[in-house]
């Protein structure tokens, strides 16, 4: 038995060593089980802990043979349950557990900042969240007040930052400002930026590395050049294709070391067509080992409306999301993603107490999708909306269904998320279940290239914001 991924020691603590003694055994709910070429990888999806069996101690586990000792091991740490066990019980207590002791810091050293140079932006995409949102620039004093609060929060230690919008490069100058502040001060940070990259000419590209310390960048695409084009709708009218600008921006990056990750955005409306772009990205980009590219599945909550997508439409997505990954695997472009081996809620960093949003005004937020509301605090002021910080760690129940579910830990709906979908139907189930799998394989596959996986490994390569 080799342990791949270490469970998270809260969730052990709390749970206990499991002692039984009945014959009448079952995997836990939350367990997960892929076959590799070097035996078989049981991923507990409740401690994060996934261990690799050999053949003989498959054997073991599939039969429940107490008697041997990777089947105790299994037993004591949660694989394996009484047949009558309350599984979601269990879940529950140690994640109210977990939550608790986390919490208990209510005042750590912050590490993370979501920073919004602007709420504005230069395209208009139509399925964009802040359409309907305020579109405000952040003022020079402000940026100065910022690099202040982040000194003043973070007790010295080394912070990300992701500048985030809006269009983050549509105020390029409060960057500038931010960074130097902390550098003069000998704050050690690395940025990311979410931006679609439009606005970069050979001067930012320069800047960006040398002085904003920007070392990856998350770029969206949606499709060729005319649907690129009519998708994104710039503000501007010039004769420039923003397409092929945004492409060659895109290579000058990659030639200056800055990693970059190109989600395409997937909805019935383009997915044909994304077919067609992820050729050229392999064929222009292939040789960049910095460059990778994901596939997302738009949210059926977008802008201001909700859509519930029909199953043949689910399924169609789902089918043209394997075939361009599929292609992106032949050329070496397909982002790998690995399990979890720490707990967040759901895909953000809204309940982390070391993170924070920080607004073009000063407000303090826990969400990049509430840009208008919901501040918990200023950066002016010491004061905290304890009572908005709660909501961000209320979960959602939405019933039954999900008790029963294998991905209840993964999926852990906040209260205040404003993109929890009610619509997951076992078409969804099914395939999240199935890219569980293929993300077990790629971590086995990083553990025995890098014999472990740090969380700092994880927060660089894997978190995103929406």
């Amino acid at each position: 038995m080799l342990q791949v991924n270490k469970p998270i020691d809260i969730i052990i603590k709390a749970a206990g060593k499991q002692k039984i003694k009945t014959n009448n055994l079952r995997p836990l709910t939350y367990l997960q089980v892929c076959e590799v070429e070097d035996g078989f990888l049981l991923y507990n999806l409740m401690t994060r802990e996934m261990l690799l069996l050999d053949d003989v101690e498959f054997k073991a586990y599939d039969s429940c043979d107490l008697t041997n000792e990777t089947v105790s091991y299994l037993v004591e740490n949660w694989f394996i349950v009484p047949e009558e066990f309350n599984d979601y019980l269990l879940f529950k207590q140690t994640d109210a557990l977990y939550r608790m002791i986390a919490d208990s810091n209510k005042k750590p050293n912050m590490h993370t900042f979501v920073i919004y140079p602007t709420t504005d932006c230069n395209a208009r995409c139509f399925y964009c969240f802040e359409l309907s949102y305020k579109r405000i620039n952040m003022t020079e004093q402000t940026a100065h007040d910022v690099a202040k609060y982040i000194i003043n929060k973070c007790g010295g230690d080394k912070v990300q930052i992701l500048w985030f919008g809006g269009e983050p490069l549509y105020n390029s100058k409060v960057i500038d400002i931010i960074s130097t502040d902390l550098k003069n001060n000998q704050i050690k940070f690395r940025s990311k930026m979410t931006s679609n990259a439009y606005l970069f000419d050979e001067v930012l590209i320069d800047k960006a590395y040398d002085l904003w310390n920007l070392r990856h960048i998350q770029i969206t695409l949606d499709g060729t050049e005319e649907v690129y084009n009519k998708t994104k709708n710039y503000i501007y009218k010039d004769e420039t294709s923003p397409f092929i600008r945004v492409l060659n921006n895109i290579e000058k990056l990659l030639k200056i070391g800055v990693s970059i990750d190109i989600r395409l955005n997937m909805d019935t409306y383009n997915c044909e067509d994304l077919k067609k772009l992820t050729y050229q990205l392999c064929e222009r980009y292939g040789k960049y080992e910095n460059c990778k590219v994901y596939i997302t599945i738009l949210f059926e909550k977008t802008a201001l409306k909700y859509n519930a997508r029909s199953i043949e439409d689910k399924i169609l997505l789902w089918n043209k999301y394997d075939e361009i990954n599929e292609i992106l695997d032949k050329y070496g472009l397909k982002y790998k993603f690995i399990i979890e081996s720490y707990r967040k809620a759901k895909h953000c960093l809204a309940d982390h107490n070391d993170s924070t949003t920080i607004l073009p005004n000063g407000n303090l937020g826990k969400c990049e999708h509430y840009t208008d509301d919901h501040f918990y605090g200023s950066i002016y002021s010491d004061e905290v909306d304890e009572r908005i910080l709660n909501e961000f760690k209320e979960i959602t129940d939405y019933g039954e269904k999900c008790h029963t579910c294998p991905l209840q830990p993964k999926c852990i709906p906040l209260k205040a998320c404003p993109i929890s979908e009610p619509n997951c139907d076992e078409v969804d189930k099914k395939l999240k279940l199935k890219y569980i799998k293929e993300q077990m394989k790629n971590s086995y596959q990083y553990f025995l290239m890098n014999q472990q996986i740090s969380d700092e490994t994880i927060n660089d390569e894997v978190t995103y914001l929406s």
